[in-house]
């Protein structure tokens, strides 16, 4: 609004006198918080006072506690270092027979050695028991394979004969599996058929599902749209029977009112509370708009899923009558189910068959494979067979030989294996490393005790004579009574400090008030000026709104394409420019078009072409549009039509619009409704 004006000069008023309140709560409160944070400092030396009281406390309470811990461990030593030396004299006992049993050991280390130097013959008999084992099976091996290759030879003779048999039967099997092969392919047709119809027949009875669900959601979207909209049309007539309610609550005691200009107002018109508002009755009409058009949707619907049951419908007759002599549409499921039953059941026989038919010719092209291979196999097995009985012959010479070196190692070692004599050395091992290790323990446990029993005396010499200075009890109540007095400063101290917390927030938040307040009212008076500056009412300036401005950047842009075409048609006479001045300041301005005719220097009103010059500078406009649409993003033009007009053009005016619409048809459809005799003939 104006800066003169009453409403503006009221707000600012009321805007000084704020700005004043906030000042005097910020000096109010700013005085509290003074007195606040001197109570703070007060509290926080009386505290500080304590503390140092509390920590002397502390400290004579530990100096007390490890005096009287002296006195009990004096005690404790006098009983720890009686038995420390019955101990020792225990120790030095096992100490001396330890050392004494330690002498056996260089007879045991003697008797160690001799053993361990039989431990290549233990090896050497451990590999000949080894060795004729190995024999053994080589042995059992070799009579194994012969009996084997016995068993090949003779399944090999067996076999050839067996194959030369079904070689024989090869011309009958091949002639049978044609017939049946033929016979399968057939009953795969027909069930392909068979397969569509069903597939056809269960989408009918889903269509018939679909179509049933879409007429009764049409029914219920019709009942609906009724029911509301006759609800609409009854609050609209109340609506419209209640504006002079309105008008009557707006009235102002000595006021005049705005359609009988009386200022005494009796007896003015009443609102029923029922009555809708605008917002309200606008929801409705906008509901019901909505609802028409969901009906409408559900209208078609339901038509399109009848056109798509009939399509399937004529589909399955036609498929039908092909596959089945005789036919029922109403038996169709009874016919599908018996015919699949019919076609699996001589399918499943046919391919049983070409199976077993198969396999027998894929075995008989095996066998003439493999009859020369077993005939080889055969030559080559009973070579095999005098090879292993040679090496059967060999291999029992060799354990002979082996046995009898066996026998010699056996009577001359003591052990029966090495594993016996290693057991013999482990013990032998281990006695005498427990002997070491015992003598060792021992003396290191003697020794370890005197040092003990040393240090045990001398913290006795410490504490023998320490005795508490304080009383336990009298120093734990007087630090009691320091922590209750410290947790009352602590308290009376976090309740000044929350009220003075709260005090500077609110401090805060009053000055930030102020601030704002006083920077809204600066924003006023700026947002006013730019709300009359964006909608083009500053006097004295052109009226020209923030839209019309960004338009007129567009519309120069439309008016360079334009002119382009322009300059074409009329031969460069005239030249589309938008007006710069409004013709008054009082009126909206920025998209008026004038023209310049170049052939005599002049800008005049672009209602002061003739006819057939408004033709060609609409055209060039329209087409200027569509250049300028063109130019921005992926939209594309591809066809135009012309409505009328080219009977206000002269011949020669005429032929530079048809020169204008070839280049026009270079990429793109162009259509022309017009009644001149002379366009279609140039036309074709």
């Amino acid at each position: 609004c104006d800066e003169n004006s009453e409403k503006y000069l009221e707000y600012k008023k009321i805007a000084e006198q704020e700005i004043i309140d906030i000042e005097k709560a910020c000096t109010l409160i700013d005085e509290l918080v003074k007195a606040d944070s001197k109570a703070v400092s007060l509290l926080e030396t009386k505290n500080a006072s304590e503390q140092k009281i509390h920590d002397d406390l502390n400290k004579r309470y530990g100096k007390a506690q490890e005096q009287l811990k002296d006195e009990q461990r004096a005690k404790e030593l006098i009983t720890l270092i009686e038995n420390e030396i019955k101990l020792i004299e225990e120790a030095e006992k096992e100490y001396n027979i330890a050392d004494e049993k330690l002498k056996d050991v260089p007879k045991l280390n003697e008797q160690l050695a001799k053993i361990k130097a039989t431990f290549p013959e233990y090896d050497e008999l451990s590999q000949l028991n080894d060795k004729i084992s190995q024999i053994d099976k080589q042995v059992i091996t070799a009579e194994q394979s012969i009996q084997k290759l016995d068993n090949q030879l003779n399944s090999y003779n067996a076999k050839l004969q067996d194959m030369q048999k079904k070689v024989a039967t090869e011309p009958t099997i091949v002639k049978n599996l044609a017939e049946k092969e033929n016979e399968t392919q057939k009953l795969q047709e027909k069930a392909v058929d068979i397969e569509q119809l069903s597939i056809w027949n269960n989408e009918y009875q889903n269509i018939k599902l679909k179509h049933k669900s879409a007429k009764k959601d049409y029914q219920i979207k019709r009942d609906e749209y009724q029911e509301k909209q006759s609800i609409f049309e009854k609050a609209n007539i109340a609506f419209l029977d209640a504006q002079a309610g309105f008008i009557a609550k707006q009235l102002v005691e000595n006021e005049p009112c705005p359609v009988c200009g009386s200022c005494d107002h009796p007896n003015p018109a009443k609102i029923c509370d029922t009555i809708p508002d605008k917002s309200q009755l606008d929801k409705m009409r906008a509901d019901c708009e909505k609802l028409n058009n969901e009906l409408t949707d559900a209208s078609i619907k339901v038509n399109n899923i009848e056109q798509n049951l009939k399509n399937v419908a004529d589909n399955i007759l036609s498929l039908a009558k092909k596959v089945f002599k005789e036919f029922e549409n109403s038996e169709l499921p009874e016919y599908i189910k018996n015919a699949n039953k019919e076609i699996d059941t001589n399918i499943k026989q046919n391919n049983e068959t070409i199976g077993s038919l198969k396999l027998q010719i894929k075995e008989i092209n095996g066998c003439k494979e493999e009859i020369p291979a077993i005939e080889k196999s055969v030559k080559e097995i009973s070579e095999a067979i005098k090879i292993q009985n040679g090496n059967v012959v060999s291999l029992n010479t060799q354990k002979t030989e082996k046995i009898a070196r066996r026998d010699t190692l056996v009577g001359k070692l003591t052990f029966k294996s090495k594993a016996d004599a290693e057991n013999e050395t482990n013990e032998l091992e281990k006695t005498i490393k427990e002997l070491t290790e015992n003598r060792e323990k021992s003396l290191e446990n003697f020794n370890g005790l005197k040092q003990d029993l040393s240090e045990k005396k001398g913290e006795y010499e410490r504490v023998k004579d320490v005795h508490a200075v304080d009383n336990i009890e009298t120093l734990k109540l007087n630090i009691t009574q320091s922590n209750d007095r410290m947790t009352q400063l602590k308290k009376e101290r976090d309740v000044i400090l929350n009220r003075l917390e709260i005090n500077k927030n609110s401090y805060k938040s009053i000055k930030d008030c102020g601030e704002i307040a006083v920077e809204i009212s600066e924003k006023v008076a700026t947002l006013d000026l730019l709300s009359r500056v964006t909608s083009g009412n500053v006097s004295g300036k052109q009226k020209i709104s923030l839209e019309t401005y960004i338009q007129t950047v567009y519309f120069d842009n439309i008016l360079n394409k334009a002119n382009t075409r322009l300059s074409r048609m009329s031969n460069g006479h005239y030249e589309l420019i938008r007006a710069s001045e409004p013709d008054k300041l009082t009126s909206q301005t920025g998209l008026e078009i004038n023209v310049k005719d170049h052939h005599t220097g002049s800008v005049r009103k672009v209602k002061s072409l003739s006819g057939g010059e408004s033709f060609l500078a609409s055209l060039s406009l329209a087409l200027g549009l569509s250049d300028e649409i063109q130019s921005h993003g992926k939209i594309q033009l591809e066809c135009m039509f012309i409505d009328e007009g080219f009977g206000t053009l002269d011949e020669s005016t005429l032929a530079l619009a048809m020169n204008a619409f070839s280049g026009l048809s270079e990429g793109r459809l162009v259509g022309i409704i017009s009644h001149v005799s002379e366009l279609k003939d140039r036309i074709d």
